[in-house]
């Protein structure tokens, strides 16, 4: 159990790094988000309150999400970077300093995950259970990583467009 954890966690951590197989199939803005690495995106950040956040980021960040749960912010010379876990959902919204908002990715479990998209998942992979999903939202595109297991295989899903993509697999032993 504690090896299937771990190797979820392992599947989680690296959902968003290159998967080659999609970029003939996708259009460039999923391409993009396929490609992505928030490592690269945003360089060593610096807690820092909310006070100090521009007002822009504020105002952008309090027009998308109403929430009354702690924000922990951290900011480096780019970008601020808004951490919040609301209704069992972890959220990492990233912003340039203008306050414009660049993506948004959220770590939850299956109950949360799109009627749709999990639907298509538990249809497409019987037997397997939904373990974790990480949703990143980029340019009004949304793609869903979706961890999955069975008593003998972990999988990552690529969920976008009504398709299904096998991203990473590993053999349980």
């Amino acid at each position: 159990m504690k090896k299937s954890i771990s190797i979820a966690a392992f599947m989680l951590a690296t959902s968003i790094t290159v998967f080659s197989s999609a970029q003939a199939q996708s259009p460039a803005p999923v391409n993009n988000m396929l490609n992505f690495s928030s490592h690269s995106l945003v360089g060593k950040t610096i807690v820092t309150e909310e006070s100090s956040v521009n007002s822009k980021v504020l105002k952008s960040f309090h027009r998308n999400f109403k929430t009354k749960t702690p924000v922990r912010w951290s900011t480096d010379e780019k970008f601020y970077l808004a951490y919040f876990v609301k209704d069992g959902i972890q959220h990492r919204v990233t912003y340039r300093k203008n306050g414009g908002m660049i993506q948004t990715l959220k770590t939850y479990s299956a109950e949360h995950l799109n009627r749709d998209v999990r639907s298509q998942v538990e249809e497409t992979y019987d037997g397997y259970d939904i373990t974790g999903v990480t949703e990143l939202t980029q340019n009004y595109e949304t793609v869903y990583f979706v961890n999955i297991e069975s008593r003998r295989k972990l999988k990552e899903v690529v969920a976008y467009n009504g398709q299904l993509m096998v991203r990473k697999q590993f053999d349980i032993k």
